[in-house]
């Protein structure tokens, strides 16, 4: 039996949400109008039945991610239960995030990441000018330009592998300039 001076807080970072819900008491339903906001209550008061009642509640909630200026995790959803002190019931609380991409952030990635591999290229150069060996530091040059390659050529839905494309690039660029000990 749900407290009469309870409550159900539903909440969600998506922009402009629409919530509907339905109270389902014995498999009668009950269907609430649709509200919005980012976060919605439902009071105790509504949920309170008799012990044998068989009471749940349904919940839809409709609306797109929002846009964001650099990759981030979201809430989709969060149901927080409250006392009737006001006090959330945290071991009831159930919350569903998802990572929220800015696809450009891949291409500001790319750019950095090329302009690193071109000062190790320059450093390269510049040792070989000088007769250095440089096959190691080479190896590492064209390491981070295969997985650079790898980044440009991947579709928007394979934003987190074009990041970690990115990483390895990163790593062995730095590698043929501690080998270079740039």
């Amino acid at each position: 039996m749900f407290p009469s001076d309870g409550e159900l807080q539903l909440f969600t970072d998506l922009d402009k949400p629409k919530w509907t819900y339905t109270i389902i008491v014995n498999g009668k339903e009950n269907l609430r109008p649709v509200m919005g906001g980012s976060t919605i209550s439902i009071t105790g008061f509504e949920l309170s039945y008799r012990p044998s009642d068989v009471v749940s509640v349904r919940v839809t909630l409709e609306r797109a991610a929002p846009l964001v200026t650099q990759t981030s995790t979201k809430t989709i959803f969060r149901v927080t239960e409250y006392d009737s002190n006001s006090k959330p019931i945290t071991s009831s609380q159930f919350e569903k995030t998802a990572l929220v991409l800015n696809t450009g952030e891949v291409a500001t990635v790319i750019s950095s990441t090329d302009a690193a591999l071109q000062v190790l290229r320059e450093h390269i150069d510049m040792r070989a000018a000088y007769g250095v060996d440089t096959s190691a530091a080479e190896a590492k040059y064209k390491e981070a330009l295969q997985k650079i390659n790898s980044a440009k050529s991947r579709p928007v839905s394979q934003y987190a592998e074009a990041m970690t494309d990115l990483n390895a690039a990163n790593v062995a660029i730095q590698g043929g300039l501690n080998i270079l000990r740039v």
